[in-house]
């Protein structure tokens, strides 16, 4: 599905847009040290997209180019969704796409600083992958314990040394 939403893609932009209707937006940000540049595209012409059926209420096909550049280090994406909003609200794709990457960015950073996720040299198997969605469950689990007022690595930290915490954490108290 991936591949056929970029390959309509990149040809109506080789053909410069010509023979669809598509909406555009961009946005520039710069903070951090950083400079992000964001282009959003929107169509709503999916008769060539051969799995519309499968998805409910689709309107809309938005492509998302970004070009990061942290110091002298450039950084590209492409990104493609679909979406059931319609293509001429371009601006609101492209906020929705942002905050779903901010949200997915905020979850590896708490990942990170509670489990030190970036440090795991698990690489065999399904190992990766199990422990990563361990982590996610416990990070929900001890987010959703309201027992004490410490964050969550305090509650990591309590829940290693005591014998009580662990199973108001698991039966959600």
């Amino acid at each position: 599905m991936a591949h056929e939403m970029a390959t309509f893609f990149l040809d109506a932009e080789k053909d410069g847009f010509k023979d669809q209707t598509w909406h555009t937006c961009s946005e520039t940000d710069g903070e951090h040290g950083r400079i992000e540049v964001r282009q959003t595209w929107t169509t709503l012409e999916l008769g060539w997209f051969e799995s519309k059926s499968q998805w409910e209420g689709l309107k809309t096909l938005a492509v998302q180019r970004t070009l990061r550049i942290i110091g002298d280090k450039e950084e590209r994406a492409l990104r493609l969704l679909i979406s059931s909003c319609p293509a001429e609200d371009v601006q609101r794709l492209a906020r929705l796409s942002r905050g779903h990457w901010s949200v997915e960015n905020q979850l590896h950073w708490v990942l990170d600083m509670v489990f030190g996720e970036d440090q795991s040299r698990t690489r065999k198997d399904n190992a990766p992958l199990n422990l990563a969605t361990t982590r996610r469950l416990a990070l929900g689990l001890l987010k959703r314990n309201k027992t004490c007022k410490v964050g969550v690595v305090g509650k990591r930290l309590l829940a290693a040394s005591s014998r009580a915490y662990p199973i108001d954490v698991l039966t959600g108290k």
